[in-house]
């Protein structure tokens, strides 16, 4: 059983939803009658935390993002889409640029099936094509 399980909700960021659950399942799991139970949903609570506060999931996040609008045809093709898509925080800021526009690539990698106004879209938000020998670097040509 998954730690979303165990604590009733929904997969989430939300400490106060997290913390909230926990708190509505700590009235089934009496640490003297139920040892093991406890233990579980304390383990559970603490990994929902640790969850909620780690960086990296919100590149987790952003591709889960980059998904929905893949999944759709109508919003696959539509290039403003993908523009707006590209204006989340993740691609903007300095400090996750890189990082950001990483998880991006290795997406695309996979998802390739997109018309080329989105392909230059996100081309001229990185500035790929000036970019080709740096990028090749880390990722193959094709």
């Amino acid at each position: 059983m998954n730690i979303w399980d165990i604590l009733g909700i929904e997969k989430t960021k939300s400490e106060e939803e997290i913390v909230e659950a926990y708190r509505s399942q700590l009235v089934f799991y009496n640490p003297e009658d139920d040892a093991e139970g406890f233990m579980r949903l304390r383990q559970a609570y603490e990994e929902a935390i640790a969850y909620s506060r780690s960086e990296g999931d919100v590149y987790e996040q952003l591709m889960e993002q980059a998904e929905q609008i893949y999944g759709c045809f109508r919003d696959r093709i539509d290039a403003q889409k993908w523009k707006e898509f590209l204006q989340n925080d993740l691609f903007q800021q300095l400090d996750t640029r890189i990082d950001a526009e990483a998880r991006l690539i290795m997406f695309l990698m996979i998802h390739y099936r997109l018309p080329q106004a989105v392909l230059l879209a996100m081309s001229e938000e990185f500035d790929w094509a000036n970019r080709r020998s740096e990028l090749n670097e880390h990722f193959s040509e094709g």
